[in-house]
């Protein structure tokens, strides 16, 4: 049940944040796999990562703080509220930003890839720290 952490790349904050804990008990979850009281919003996160593990959703970590209407995934799991809906939207959506990738020729450009995107490099004089 502990794979979403690392398959949603999530920071200890953000679990702390959706089970309304201390850091400090998830670290201990962590190190000695006792599940947190709120163990229904882990497998909420679990079966969540499921999903789109089966759907082949790429960028999953940033579905899951996407923001729709408002609130994020995050927000809904905190609020022990249905999910699965959000989820269906958020695979649909997946694949529509997939698509338009693939269709936008990027995927397939044999340029080089640079850097003088960056401002320190395309505006004269300008030093990025």
């Amino acid at each position: 049940m502990r794979g979403f952490v690392n398959y949603f790349k999530l920071r200890v904050s953000d679990v702390a944040y959706v089970l309304s804990c201390p850091k400090s008990a998830v670290y201990e979850w962590l190190s000695n796999g006792r599940p947190p009281e709120n163990h229904s919003r882990v497998e909420a996160l679990s079966q969540i990562a499921d999903t789109f593990k089966e759907a082949d959703v790429t960028r999953a970590d940033t579905l899951l703080k996407m923001n729709i209407s408002g609130r994020t995934l995050l927000d809904i799991v905190k609020a022990d509220e249905d999910w699965r809906g959000t989820v269906d939207l958020l695979i649909t959506e997946s694949r529509a930003m997939e698509f338009a990738y693939e269709r936008s020729g990027l995927a397939k450009s044999k340029a080089k890839k640079t850097s003088d995107w960056l401002s320190e490099h395309s505006i004269p004089a300008c030093r990025m720290n």
